[in-house]
């Protein structure tokens, strides 16, 4: 699924001015492939901005002058940024400071589950509660783990999932060649994983605690921890139709991230055009094509040190913001004027056909 099904699904409400990059259908309007910008934003719906009407990049141009591209995607992951190489040339030869999101872990290939796409994926394993060959969406085949099996047991699979997607990230980091931010943009902290906080497990980013969050910290050249509930969750309406929202973020979330982003801003720009950290993979081969050098790399080993010398310090955590209460909650309703149902129509008909044009190119390389 791309962001043309959440355009298809959501045409009632937003226009969200899709347009064709890198293999994807981008968040518009439109921007000129040559115009420079400060960050470029890779991660998923929750960057996206799925039924809110601006995003965490619309804020960060309209509230903080700061220039952002929005390459949410739907279920955007490292694997799937590893597999476009023309993506990948952009990101590392752009004066822009890539941030990339986390996403959740629940999808990856351990002794129990083999995934198949997305977050749905195979069972492979006896005693799960659930039957052997089956497909099943990992968060549900992980609650059911839970009631079956021993707590440590299930915990132990789930490490090997985040050790599967941390090898995804690591390869990503090591394709970009260079200085690239990550950001932890939830309604949770990332807190460690026990029996009493295995259910934060259950929502975004599924299945990423205390522990992984800090060795993706280790991965990049800077960190962001972006946490707030504020606003969640909320109901967009066109006065003849309304939708409960509980699983994307909301406006005053894709605010906050853009405020979190700005007073970070000039700390991470100093980074971009310095030495990148050194990662280490245990995989034997990437299957990427090596982007082309940078033309605004350090010219030795010396500037590359000076630089960095020079660079304020590489992580930083934006301080958590705490859930509002339920009556400033109903405040974030979002209600958008009655849509032409032409206009709808056609959203949804532009929306079906990009859906289509891209099942057929997978078709035909596969």
């Amino acid at each position: 699924m791309g962001n043309e099904a959440y355009q298809e699904r959501d045409a009632a409400f937003f226009d969200y001015q899709l347009f064709d990059r890198f293999d994807f259908q981008l968040r518009g309007p439109e921007w000129p492939i040559d115009a420079p910008a400060d960050f470029n934003i890779i991660g998923s719906a929750r960057v996206f901005g799925c039924f809110v009407e601006k995003s965490m990049t619309a804020f960060l141009a309209e509230r903080h002058g700061i220039t952002a591209r929005n390459f949410g995607t739907a279920g955007g992951n490292p694997y799937m940024f590893l597999r476009r190489p023309e993506l990948l040339e952009y990101l590392s030869t752009s004066k822009a400071m890539p941030i990339i999101q986390v996403c959740g872990a629940d999808g990856h290939t351990n002794d129990w589950f083999t995934r198949i796409t997305g977050r749905t994926m195979k069972v492979k394993a006896d005693g799960l509660g659930v039957k052997v060959g089956s497909r099943v969406r990992a968060g549900m085949g992980y609650r059911t783990a839970f009631k079956e099996r021993p707590f440590e047991e299930v915990v132990e699979q789930i490490r090997k999932g985040q050790d599967f997607l941390l090898e995804d990230y690591k390869e990503l980091k090591k394709a970009l060649g260079r200085p690239a931010v990550v950001m932890y943009f939830s309604d949770r902290p990332a807190r460690p994983l026990n029996k009493r906080t295995y259910r934060d497990l259950f929502t975004f980013p599924h299945c990423v605690d205390l522990r992984m969050w800090e060795e993706l910290q280790s991965i990049f050249d800077y960190s962001l921890e972006i946490v707030s509930s504020e606003g969640m969750p909320f109901e967009v309406t066109n006065g003849t139709t309304s939708v409960r929202v509980d699983r994307y973020p909301s406006e005053s979330m894709h605010r906050y991230a853009a405020e979190v982003i700005a007073e970070h801003r000039a700390a991470m720009l100093a980074l971009a055009d310095g030495p990148a950290k050194p990662v280490k993979t245990r995989r034997r081969k990437t299957e990427v094509v090596a982007p082309a050098p940078r033309a605004d790399a350090p010219a030795s080993k010396g500037e590359a040190t000076a630089r960095k010398k020079e660079a304020p310090a590489r992580k930083s955590e934006a301080k958590p913001r705490k859930a509002e209460a339920p009556a400033r909650q109903a405040a974030g309703s979002a209600r958008q004027p009655p849509a032409d149902p032409s206009r709808v129509e056609e959203r949804r008909r532009k929306a079906a056909e990009a859906r289509r044009q891209r099942r057929e190119a997978a078709n035909r390389t596969a």
